[in-house]
């Protein structure tokens, strides 16, 4: 087939799907919905096509890549005839203009996605004494208006006429020349046409006086023997700049032209699981071979530069009040925070009891304050009217906003009339058994007598068809799932022996090789489809027993769980309340499910705002 209609399909597909991509952009009929149709610019065609290749591979949605004209894929997008749009911005093609056009007023726009961006790199034979280069000298170099180096340096004795090397006509390198030194007009044909970029780099490093201009990734000819790269600035007045890592993911190089997706609003899961796979690492890995400086390159710089301004203590300060169980987990929120949107330092005023924490938190000593559930009698006998004090000036301001939340069902306020608060996730505790016994729940009442001092219920026969001494294994104390379990199911004072384990994969483990046992786990770790256990629901003796879900354990059904909230200040800094929606968004949702939690995709906030 042709380059205007070529159609690369992957995952084995027949040609059932390129001829539905054909067929809907010729006639308007929507993409296979069980497959992903990418079309557009010429650009993105061959990494696109190798990215969608690995990502049927990995997922086995089929997937169709579809090279088009560039200027008509917003139409072809509106109308439905592709779930992606791979679209490469040019002076003459804005997409603002073009989504304006095709896409009603007032309607849903297109969602965006950066994906890479090609660069054009300058190079200069290294014996050359040029080291930088105005796009006006640049744009004289190609027009013939600058025939020797002399009338570029100024220098009578550097009259040796210029030859310049490019790629092959078409190539993506004489594209951006042409946008962006030349104006829009055409690669003069005294660039003498080599057929790759190994071609020019051969050419340049033989002929002293010779210029190339090649397409280049990060790093990958940077420093091949015999040429140099060419800074590169606007005026002779500069800035100028190489086109180094740091300058291109900065934005500061000038010969470079994005790489962008667009996917409908309300495109289909496959649509947006291919968006999300093509701005990873594995994509990423196939568009360097591309020679295109990726989007997750780029974030991965900007992370590592975020980090080390957060190591050196610079940015601004977001006070913390908390639990001094909770000091890791906020280091790890906060450098999550640092790693994907801003340096912030949380600086956490931790305490043995929620008493001190409430009470930093009500005297406006602290911006933030992360709780387990809500705060205790004892704090609020205390603190208790600076707690509610602290909200009424705030409520009065949003009494319409709030009373328009209240009609619409919003939840509403913790400790009557008392700070809003972001559910940050769930911990609780899984109580266990071996895959053979044939119980399948307890009540919380029952637990304690199985786990409890006087050993009340240390027979099997008490609770199922199962004879037998009960085998107790549980955690080690000083761990979460044992402080919770102590504080919702057994007293530690009132326990009896238990094998204790180093964690919950430990305590999992011996359980499967007794089918006598019984154990408490942290039930964020444990793992779903194990064979050689199960775990038990649990009940109060009333109403039915609940299994430990993310979604009993987030809502409180679940008995043996507590949630972790955040409390948010009205006084809050900018920085303070960005970390706080951040972490509200599930901007931190690994390093939460490290710390054991169980989590919805967006735990949500409790108040009117």
């Amino acid at each position: 087939m042709n380059r205007k209609g070529r159609v690369h399909l992957t995952c084995g597909i027949s040609t059932a799907l390129c001829a539905l991509g054909c067929a809907a952009l010729a006639a308007g009929a929507p993409p296979q919905p069980d497959g992903v149709l990418i079309a557009g610019s010429w650009s993105g065609y061959h990494v696109h096509r190798d990215v969608a290749a690995a990502f049927s591979r990995q997922t086995g949605i089929r997937t169709g890549v579809l090279g088009r004209r560039n200027d008509r894929g917003f139409e072809h997008l509106a109308a439905g005839r592709m779930d992606v749009l791979v679209f490469s911005p040019q002076p003459s093609l804005e997409a603002d203009a073009l989504i304006k056009k095709h896409f009603p007023a007032g309607g849903l726009r297109p969602v965006m996605q950066p994906f890479g961006q090609f660069v054009v790199r300058v190079i200069v034979n290294r014996a050359n004494v040029v080291r930088r280069l105005s796009v006006p000298q640049l744009r004289s170099i190609l027009l013939g208006d600058a025939a020797n180096w002399s009338d570029v340096t100024g220098v009578a004795e550097a009259r040796a006429e210029i030859a310049v090397f490019g790629e092959r006509d078409g190539a993506k390198s004489r594209e951006i020349v042409a946008n962006v030194v030349l104006g829009g007009r055409g690669v003069p044909s005294r660039v003498r046409t080599m057929p790759s970029v190994l071609a020019v780099i051969a050419a340049v490093a033989k002929d002293r006086n010779a210029i190339g201009i090649m397409l280049d990734g990060p790093g990958a000819h940077a420093n091949r023997a015999g040429v140099k790269s060419v800074a590169i600035g606007a005026t002779g007045e500069g800035p100028f700049h190489a086109p180094t890592d740091e300058s291109v993911y900065e934005g500061r190089y000038l010969l470079h032209e994005p790489l962008v997706l667009y996917a409908r609003a309300g495109a289909s899961p496959a649509a947006r699981a291919y968006c999300e796979f093509a701005v990873g690492p594995q994509a990423a890995e196939i568009a360097r071979k591309r020679s295109l400086y990726t989007e997750y390159d780029r974030q991965q710089y900007a992370a590592a530069n975020r980090m080390r301004e957060f190591r050196a203590g610079r940015g601004p300060e977001v006070t913390v009040a908390g639990l001094h169980l909770h000091r890791q987990l906020l280091r790890d929120l906060n450098e999550a925070f640092v790693t994907a949107e801003d340096v912030v330092r949380a600086s956490y005023g931790a305490a043995t009891t929620d008493v001190p924490a409430v009470g930093a938190f009500a005297l406006g000593q602290a911006e933030l304050l992360l709780l387990n559930d809500e705060p205790s009698e004892a704090s609020l006998k205390i603190h208790g009217k600076k707690w509610r004090e602290l909200w009424r000036d705030l409520r009065q301001a949003a009494s319409s906003r709030r009373a328009q939340a209240d009609r619409g069902g919003g939840a509403s306020s913790s400790c009557s009339g008392g700070p809003p608060y972001i559910v940050l996730g769930g911990r609780a505790v899984a109580v266990c058994a071996h895959a053979l016994n044939p119980l399948d729940s307890l009540t919380v009442m029952q637990v304690s007598d199985i786990f409890g001092k006087e050993g009340k219920g240390r027979a099997w026969n008490a609770y199922a068809d199962l004879d037998g001494e009960i085998h107790c294994y549980g955690v080690a104390g000083g761990r979460t799932a044992s402080r919770l379990f102590y504080n919702k199911g057994v007293s530690p004072y009132a326990s009896g022996p238990v094998v204790r384990k180093a964690d919950t994969a430990a305590v999992l483990e011996a359980l499967a090789l007794d089918p006598q046992g019984i154990a408490f786990a942290d039930a964020g770790h444990v793992p779903a489809g194990n064979p050689s256990i199960k775990v038990l629901a649990i009940g109060d003796g009333e109403t039915r027993p609940i299994l430990p879900t993310a979604k009993t354990v987030l809502s409180g059904e679940y008995l043996l769980s507590e949630t972790l909230r955040m409390y948010v200040s009205p006084k809050a800094s900018r920085a303070a309340k960005s970390f706080a929606r951040f972490l509200e968004a599930g901007g931190a949702d690994t390093a939460l499910r490290d710390h054991g939690f169980l989590l919805s995709r967006r735990s949500g906030r409790n108040s009117a705002r």
